[in-house]
């Protein structure tokens, strides 16, 4: 069964891009700062006379122990970053759910209503991924003419694609204002793509 990812394309690739370019800015700042020292150390070298050699040496030895402190702030402030942005991703890439909700209402038809759109985790994420289930299930509830519309709406949800599973789990006659109604639940899993799904 192919399972649609309901990200909106667009939002997949500005955060992929906006990815590469962190990447890219952060190792060519790096890149830079290491030929700037380097040819600075290599000036002072060069113009010195042979009597200021030892105390550039003692100089470089105090850059590089202020370098290394430096490289070592960094590399904490770089951890506290990194995870900050998965943090950030856990919560910014969630589906656009209004995307399936269209989807719904598209698929509906005329001789049925709907009172209730239940979307909830079918099972709690991992605690490596917190924030984003990889599975979804999805309950609906309304009311048809008659049992006719209802099998046809669960077999065009089933055509989609969309879902793993589309389970009719209650009919019931009943009767409003002089007419006959058949009042109906479904329940649907969801795999969220994003998440590894097939």
């Amino acid at each position: 069964m192919n399972i649609a990812n309901l990200m909106p394309r667009h939002r997949l690739i500005a955060t992929r891009r906006r990815a590469r370019l962190r990447a890219w800015t952060t190792g060519l700042a790096a890149y830079v700062a290491v030929l700037a020292v380097g040819f600075l150390a290599a000036g002072r070298i060069a113009s010195a006379s042979a009597g200021d050699v030892p105390r550039m040496v003692e100089d470089a030895r105090a850059q590089a122990r202020t370098g290394e402190l430096a490289s070592k702030k960094l590399r904490a402030e770089v951890s506290t970053l990194s995870t900050r942005l998965s943090a950030a991703r856990a919560i910014s890439q969630h589906p656009d759910w209004s995307v399936l909700l269209g989807i719904i209402a598209g698929l509906r038809g005329d001789d049925l209503v709907l009172s209730t759109i239940d979307l909830s985790p079918a099972a709690p994420p991992p605690k490596a991924s917190p924030g984003r289930p990889a599975m979804y299930s999805l309950r609906l509830a309304g009311a048809s003419r008659n049992h006719a519309s209802v099998t046809a709406f669960v077999l065009r949800l089933e055509s989609t694609g969309l879902f793993e599973s589309v389970m009719l789990t209650d009919t019931r006659a009943s009767e409003s204002d002089g007419e006959a109604r058949v009042s109906f639940q479904l329940r649907c899993t969801l795999n969220d793509q994003s998440k590894g799904g097939a």
